[in-house]
């Protein structure tokens, strides 16, 4: 079932001033929109949760099927160089810029990386576990925060940006001695795009890291933001 060739390069409708959709904008250029495209979300929040039916099959889809189609090794530099998108965010943002805010309620730069950061580590075990066909450790609490809520930074700005930098490292030495095609059974639920597969869930990775670099762009184009 899994594939050994390489998928095409796609373009993602990212750059600055994009803002995320509900539906992780960067599926966009990849699959194919419903007619008039996603629905979008103001950028700076939490993001908010598909609440279409149709739209979150067609991603659940997208993420099963790529995950069928193709080897680990053809997925990986597309999981990969969406982290380094994301690292390349933080690139350059001082610990003030870091910790602003556009409004209250509004996630920080420091708040998105750390959730990144968060679900990361919980997705790379579950990765690893479903692939041998084996139940993860996470229960449904721990598989819902794999997509974990807004919390404060538990750790400097500098140390921040090193830990998600090291779990990047780790995370993209995941799929390291896994079987070669993986197990696609059992299939634990995302809270909203259902059950998905290892490889889905490794994909999953993917849409929601540069779902966050659009994030992080926007926060950084909002009017007072730190110079």
């Amino acid at each position: 079932m899994a594939g050994c060739g390489r998928p095409s390069p796609q373009p993602s409708p990212r750059g600055r001033g994009s803002r995320p959709s509900l539906l992780f904008s960067p599926l966009w250029g990849e699959m194919p929109k419903a007619e008039g495209g996603p629905p979008h979300r103001k950028a700076t929040t939490m993001p908010q949760r598909p609440i279409d039916n149709d739209e979150v099959q067609r991603v659940s889809g997208y993420l099963l099927s790529q995950g069928e189609k193709y080897s680990w090794l053809a997925l990986w530099p597309r999981v990969v160089d969406a982290r380094i998108d994301f690292l390349n965010t933080l690139n350059r943002v001082s610990p003030e810029q870091a910790a602003w805010k556009p409004a209250p309620e509004d996630w920080s730069i420091e708040e998105v990386a750390q959730h990144v950061l968060d679900g990361s580590r919980r997705n790379a075990d579950m990765i690893a576990n479903l692939a041998f066909g084996r139940e993860p450790n996470l229960g449904p609490q721990g598989i819902g925060a794999i997509d974990p809520a807004q919390r404060a930074a538990a750790l400097s700005w500098p140390e921040l940006v090193d830990a998600l930098i090291d779990d990047s490292r780790q995370f993209g030495n995941v799929i390291d001695g896994l079987p070669e095609p993986p197990a696609f059974e059992p299939r634990p639920a995302h809270p909203f795009f259902g059950p998905l597969h290892s490889r889905g869930w490794f994909m999953f990775q993917r849409v929601h890291d540069l779902d966050h670099v659009n994030q992080v762009n926007a926060i950084k184009e909002t009017e007072g933001y730190p110079g």
